[in-house]
């Protein structure tokens, strides 16, 4: 039998969750029966999977991905909330749940005095 401790950290493992197992299904899907060059014909799609911030210009479209695949993973980062994570991570609060403590990568990328 599996300790709490055990029991809990499984109900919070991402690859535990119905929104993983749709993407894990979907990426099979992606992977064996759709090119790359088919979906850039999709000028709606190219469309819809760029995004621009801060003056950076993210251009999706150029990965095996489709607009399911998107809302899929826009449902699995609901899911695990996270938003809420990366201001946990921000605050350095201890969300590291397999250690116990803090993650250090926001302080990897802060500019030193």
């Amino acid at each position: 039998q599996q300790s709490q401790q055990q029991q809990q950290q499984q109900q919070k493992l991402v690859s535990t969750t119905p929104e993983w197992k749709k993407l894990v299904q979907h990426a099979s899907y992606i992977q064996n029966d759709t090119h790359l060059r088919s979906l850039l014909l999709d000028t709606d799609r190219c469309d819809a999977l760029f995004a621009q911030h801060d003056g950076i210009y993210f251009d999706y479209s150029r990965q095996r991905v489709t607009l399911e695949t998107m809302d899929l993973l826009y449902d699995l980062a609901e899911r695990q909330d996270l938003k809420g994570k990366i201001d946990a991570m921000v605050n350095g609060e201890k969300i590291n749940f397999t250690e116990g403590r803090a993650v250090l990568h926001t302080a990897l990328r802060t500019p030193t005095p």
